[in-house]
């Protein structure tokens, strides 16, 4: 049997929503790992008050207590920092079998700087030719009615002009072209907040009506797939349906949308979703625009701000520079050398669910690999996070239970957001890139865990928090509870 070795401790978390274990545990490992060899019941961890009478065992079986009430629940400490932080993804759902559009790859996208509101669209044409601007483009807001699952809800739509829009939302939106062909297609493009609050998912149709009208009569399940969150290099996708995206309905201001997508908008969110002007026509939103303008860089930004206003005859407002913000993982972690073990890192909250995280942080700390057993294809995550998850699914596939986890039902590990999507609520483990889930379709949250066992106990071997046990069950999840140095093979990081 191997024991801990002498080496400094790292300090341990009394509860899973409070801390995240940082012990350092060192077995002797061959080709697929064997946690079993570490004795957990002898394993002695110091402990706040210093105490070594506290056991491995001990402190997980208190990190496994179903008290959690949902993942990576514990309050994240928030302090402004400086600006310029680069921006993250979207989720889109790829064309149905229509015509494909023709759009380009990547933009030069912009930060908004200024803002005319009230003015006729064909503005934005006239604001696009003054000295210093970079883009400009009209988006006319208001409020429609969506049936849902449960009933209808409101929300709002900005009609833009998908190809004059698109520099002006955040880089990672901007340049991914699934996006904006579906948008051109006639499909809405939700924020992940408010596409979340929906409860239907990508590629589903939905009854849309303006103000006034007849209220929705249902939505349509006609090709709906389960929603699953992706490795955040990538967009989300649902598969192709046969049916055409264009909306369509017999009754003025109604219209039948399919989600196409869901991608920021803006910081903060211009609206809950965007459709193109085509659509917004057919819900009533043909009203006065509020024009969004980019300057260019070192560009006197007050003299455009004159320029637009003499142009115009309206006031126009400056969109002040999304401020950053910094996490640690100290409301986590208990003791200096816990805390100090994950890196803080500054990031933009877009408001709509999603952050963007410093690129220097995402550098040093989020990796790929191709070389995790069972799971087909790239998956990123934390550095630590990914030689434990190596371990833990080595170990599933030496006890020949590999079968038992579904690679197409992988949900994704690294997706810098906050949890459910909602920016209220703290930010995730997997904005950490330190959870991951599995099996998805088939352990929705808040549904009975259908995980077996036997993955779980694995996976508990290796230092991880199975969501299946929290109040509100979160079958598919598993987070990092315990730090375990593990040996993984050369060149196991891409």
């Amino acid at each position: 049997m191997s024991r801990l070795p002498d080496r400094p401790r790292r300090t341990a978390r009394p509860a899973l929503a409070a801390a995240c274990l940082s012990l350092a545990v060192l077995a002797a490992l061959g080709t697929a790992p064997t946690p079993q060899d570490v004795d957990a019941q002898e394993a002695a961890v110091t402990t706040t008050n210093g105490d070594q009478d506290q056991t491995f065992a001990d402190l997980f079986e208190q990190m496994r207590s179903p008290e959690g009430h949902g993942e990576g629940h514990g309050a994240v400490a928030v302090a402004a920092g400086p600006p310029d932080i680069p921006s993250v993804p979207g989720q889109t759902a790829p064309a149905p079998a229509a015509a494909p559009v023709d759009l380009p790859d990547t933009v030069t996208a912009v930060r908004p700087a200024l803002v005319v509101r009230g003015v006729d669209p064909a503005m934005a044409a006239e604001i696009a030719q003054v000295e210093g601007v970079t883009a400009a483009a009209g988006a006319t807001v208001g409020e429609i009615t969506v049936s849902v699952p449960g009933g209808t809800r409101t929300v709002s739509v900005a009609a833009v002009e998908p190809t004059a829009f698109r520099p002006l939302t955040p880089e990672m939106t901007a340049n991914e072209p699934a996006v904006w062909e579906r948008l051109v297609a006639g499909d809405a493009a939700f924020t992940h907040d408010a596409g979340t609050r929906l409860t239907v998912p990508l590629g589903s149709t939905i009854t849309a009506s303006a103000p006034g009208t007849n209220e929705p009569a249902g939505a349509s399940g006609e090709g709906n797939v389960p929603a699953v969150t992706p490795p955040p290099a990538t967009e989300q996708v649902v598969p192709p349906t046969s049916q055409a995206t264009a909306p369509t309905s017999d009754e003025a201001g109604v219209a039948d949308l399919r989600l196409g997508a869901l991608a920021s908008n803006g910081i903060p969110p211009v609206a809950d979703a965007l459709v193109s002007t085509e659509v917004g026509a057919q819900l009533g939103l043909t009203g006065p625009a509020d024009v969004y303008v980019g300057v260019g860089e070192g560009v006197d930004e007050a003299a455009v701000r004159d320029a637009i206003a003499a142009l115009t005859g309206v006031e126009v407002e400056e969109i002040a520079p999304p401020e950053t913000q910094t996490t640690t993982f100290g409301a986590f972690l208990v003791g200096a050398e816990a805390r100090n073990f994950f890196e803080p890192f500054d990031y933009i909250d877009h408001g709509d669910g999603l952050i963007t995280i410093d690129q220097g942080w995402v550098d040093r700390n989020i990796a790929s690999t191709t070389m995790i057993p069972l799971l087909n294809g790239t998956v990123t995550c934390h550095r630590q996070f990914l030689e434990q998850l190596y371990a833990a699914m080595s170990e599933v596939q030496a006890a020949g239970l590999g079968d038992l986890i579904d690679p197409s039902q992988y949900g994704g590990c690294w997706v810098a957001r906050h949890i459910d999507w909602n920016p209220t609520k703290p930010i995730s483990m997997h904005g950490w890139g330190l959870a991951v889930d599995l099996n998805v379709s088939t352990n929705q949250l808040g549904a009975r865990p259908t995980m077996d066992p036997r993955i779980v106990e694995i996976f508990d071997r290796w230092g991880f928090v199975w969501g299946g046990r929290w109040n509100r069950p979160d079958g598919m999840h598993f987070e990092l509870g315990a730090v375990i140095d593990v040996p993984v093979p050369e060149g196991f990081f891409r």
